[in-house]
């Protein structure tokens, strides 16, 4: 039960309560615009995956023996092609 109080008398009134009727479900609204497609602008993050760069491998070889400059070079190789790769994948980016 509600109670309200009255405003002139300070006495409190009560209030009937509505019985609630069960109602059945209104039907559905049909929209004007449909439903939107799925969604065809990509996401950041499928976009990221889509431009991510492959693996960049050193091709080291186990066979021949190492030397300082064997290794530098290696290294230095890999560097380069990894920079090489990093600037190729900023240049995707949106």
């Amino acid at each position: 039960r509600k109670t309200k109080k009255g405003r002139q008398t300070g006495k409190v009134i009560q209030q009937p309560s509505i019985p609630e009727r069960n109602l059945p479900p209104l039907p559905e609204a049909r929209a004007l615009v449909p439903k939107p497609m799925p969604q065809v602008v990509p996401t950041m993050l499928s976009l990221l995956k889509a431009i991510e760069p492959d693996t960049i491998y050193a091709g080291y070889d186990s066979t021949i023996p190492d030397t300082s400059t064997r290794l530098m070079t290696t290294l230095n190789r890999l560097g380069g092609r990894q920079v090489i790769s990093a600037v190729k994948w900023a240049k995707a980016l949106p």
